[in-house]
């Protein structure tokens, strides 16, 4: 506490602030986006949701300082964000969290982009104010969600690949006076079987097929202030789980979620009132043998009115009832965990923004509490330029998954939270000329971390988690981009770079990496577009990741780059505009794992055409 307390104040006596947002405000709108304001001072990073990219775990990793941690091709893929685990970023969805309850994380392969409107990435500790699991940080899907300016009216894709590679979808948009509508739907397939060498030997990879079938509808209505909305989210995932190199294995598991928000907003001059219901059914089968089957039921609330001039106040609260029957629980399980929030944001003077934020969480006899404060000061700001300097303290949580208290044999009912302190600083300047605009940044972040959950053998060979685990994170984030636009020329180069340690600070391995956790990590993407023509070029260089806390150099994966490029030709024709596309991955053909002696494929390719009026 000594310590919050001494960088807060004495962060404010030099007039520096937290780490911004990359939208700027420019006067307090309460009426729109009620997350915008109260990240001042923070980071609330947008996510271009580009053409080219049918996987969300694509489309995020562009963005840098994020580590996905993927099963095989298609596979299962899990997030790492500022050298945290899977269970420490929490996923939201129209705000209501969707980490699998049992697990306490969220399988990326399983959400294609086709069936998203918009994606936002908030690093540290600021999305503990919405509940568990933000440690690392939040990844928000669809957070606003409005329907209300939709140029588009039908739109319909079709990809052929390499490995049996296929995916269809269409999506829809329809409006009747006040009323809204949004239906979109796909189907995606692979068959997986690539060959690779492994001791000198080539296998064709084997029982790692992927199908999956999702459709998402949303409805939207507007009257006199009021915005009501139901959205519904169904997807079905049939996948073999890939064998290890060389290995044959017939396992396989179906996942089926159903995902229902009902949201109802109202916004007038003085504030506006935000309220959403969530009905979420996760279901898995294992080997067609092991059934295991979560219900949420999630409501979630919050108020932001004005307090003064450029003054917000935000008041809310939160719940989340889950509900689990499995094999490996000794009875169906009902558990409760509910939170209030409330959250102020300020100007000091003119250049200088304070945000304060505080979450009281009520979880069993448990009652976690995670403040946070956040500054920013524009130290320069003129017509078109902007030099800001940002500073945040905050701190995070994540409350244990129902496995870690209730598994059967080995779960520990009376583990504590895990708790962090996040601290950064920023500095960010953007440019906005006649044909060239850029920018640059660079984020320095630090984390203490206590009562990690390590599931650890005991004396009877049973397996079971503990809070015994200490760990400090520290690291740099930088990003460059530019942007030129010059008649019927385009292009834009954004170039990433991320440097993370991850420290265990207990027992016999204390100093060492924690694994699958890259120190060094870089990127650079290339979008170029003249007249009807646009070229994509993604390159990427995970660092060297160990597997194991004793860090053993042969039991860690090597490091290993990738370069995609893609292709498109646009026609018109009418009302019609046809998109022709051609996209080459891994075109160095490098022979790579992302995870320890599972096979990633070679040089691959895909077709696509997209059409849309």
């Amino acid at each position: 506490m000594r310590y919050f307390v001494t960088v807060v104040f004495g962060f404010m006596a030099l007039f520096v602030s937290a780490q911004e947002d990359t939208v700027f405000l420019s006067e307090v709108a309460v009426a729109a986006d009620p997350i915008y304001p109260f990240v001042v001072g923070g980071t609330l990073r947008k996510v271009d949701l580009s053409e080219h990219d049918l996987n969300l775990a694509d489309a995020l990793a562009k963005d840098g300082g994020l580590y996905f941690k993927a099963y095989g091709n298609q596979q299962l893929a899990t997030i790492s964000m500022r050298g945290t685990s899977a269970q420490q970023t929490s996923v939201l969805w129209h705000g209501i969290p969707v980490n699998y309850p049992t697990l306490g994380q969220m399988d990326f392969s399983q959400w294609p982009t086709w069936l998203l409107s918009s994606i936002e990435l908030q690093p540290g500790s600021g999305g503990a104010l919405f509940g568990s699991g933000s440690i690392g940080g939040t990844v928000l899907l669809d957070s606003d969600g409005d329907l209300q300016n939709q140029d588009e009216i039908v739109a319909a894709r079709l990809d052929i690949g390499s490995y049996g590679h296929s995916f269809m979808g269409v999506r829809a948009n329809n409006k009747l006076g006040q009323l809204m509508s949004q239906t979109r739907v796909y189907r995606t397939g692979l068959r997986n079987d690539f060959s690779y060498i492994y001791n000198g030997l080539e296998y064709q990879q084997e029982n790692a097929g992927v199908a999956d079938l999702g459709l998402r509808q949303s409805m939207q209505w507007n009257h006199k202030g009021h915005r009501i909305s139901l959205n519904g989210m169904f997807s079905i995932n049939d996948r073999e789980i890939q064998p290890v190199k060389g290995g044959a294995s017939e396992n396989e598991l179906e996942t089926g979620n159903v995902r229902l928000a009902l949201s109802h907003r109202y916004g007038h001059v003085a504030g506006s009132f935000d309220t959403s219901l969530g009905f979420i059914r996760n279901r898995t089968l294992y080997n067609r043998e092991q059934e295991t089957v979560a219900h949420q039921y999630s409501v979630a609330s919050a108020y932001v009115f004005e307090l003064g001039k450029q003054v917000l106040g935000r008041i809310g609260f939160n719940g989340n009832i889950y509900r689990a029957e499995a094999e490996s629980y000794q009875e169906d399980l009902t558990d409760v965990r509910t939170g209030l929030f409330a959250s102020i944001t300020a100007p000091v003077t003119h250049f200088w923004k304070v945000t304060v934020n505080a979450r009281q969480s009520i979880f069993k006899d448990k009652f976690p509490f995670n403040p946070s404060i956040n500054q920013q000061v524009d130290l320069y700001r003129g017509a078109k330029k902007r030099l800001s300097l940002a500073q945040s303290v905050s701190t995070g949580f994540r409350i244990p998954t129902l496995n870690d208290l209730y598994w059967s044999p080995g779960g520990n009912p009376d583990l504590r939270p895990e708790n962090s302190i996040n601290t950064e600083l920023g500095l960010n300047w953007e440019s906005d000329l006649e044909v060239i605009d850029w920018g640059t940044s660079l984020n320095i972040f630090k984390m203490w971390a206590q009562d990690y959950i390590l599931w650890r053998p005991g004396g009877d060979g049973i397996w079971s988690p503990e809070n015994i685990q200490e760990v400090h994170t520290h690291g740099l984030e930088y990003q460059n981009w530019i942007h030129f636009k010059s008649g019927s020329l385009s292009y834009k180069m954004t170039g990433t770079y991320s440097f993370t340690r991850s420290v265990n600070e207990t027992g016999d391995n204390a100093g060492n990496q924690l694994p699958y956790i890259p120190i060094h990590q870089g990127g650079l993407n290339l979008k170029s577009t003249f007249s009807s023509w646009s070229l994509d070029l993604n390159t990427s260089y995970t660092d060297r990741r160990f597997t194991t806390l004793d860090n053993t150099l042969s039991q860690s994966v090597d490091g290993f780059l990738l370069l995609n490029v893609g292709f498109e030709r646009q026609f018109y024709l009418k009302d019609w505009k046809l998109n022709l596309g051609f996209k080459v991955k891994n075109l160095l053909d490098n022979d790579y794992e992302n995870l320890i002696n599972l096979a990633m494929p070679g040089r691959n390719y895909q077709l696509y055409i997209l059409i849309k009026r």
